[in-house]
């Protein structure tokens, strides 16, 4: 564990503090980015499922399969539905992205 720590705090001793806020803000543009991504779109499937926006929102919130699910089950949300779509998202990144990357 010490021998982690260390290993990282040599890296971010080459970060200023300019680049540290740089890289603040991009990561927080990002997450804001997905997460209004992730709104709209459960908007439209709640309009035409008529389920609860927020399970809906989870199921297409970012995040890890695991720890979607159990936010999902810890909210009374049913969780093989937020895990489904989380899987089928992790599929089709794993089938698009190979296509998109082929030049």
């Amino acid at each position: 564990m010490v021998r982690q720590g260390a290993a990282l705090s040599t890296r971010m001793s080459r970060v200023t503090g300019d680049q540290a806020r740089r890289y603040a803000i991009a990561g927080l543009s990002i997450v804001a980015a997905s997460l209004v991504i992730s709104f709209a779109f459960a908007l439209v499937a709640q309009m035409v499922t008529g389920l609860s926006l927020a399970q809906v929102w989870i199921a297409y919130a970012p995040g890890g399969v695991e720890a979607m699910a159990a936010i999902g089950l810890s909210l009374g949300y049913d969780p093989a539905y937020v895990a489904v779509h989380h899987f089928a998202r992790i599929f089709a990144l794993l089938l698009i992205l190979p296509l998109a990357l082929r030049v």
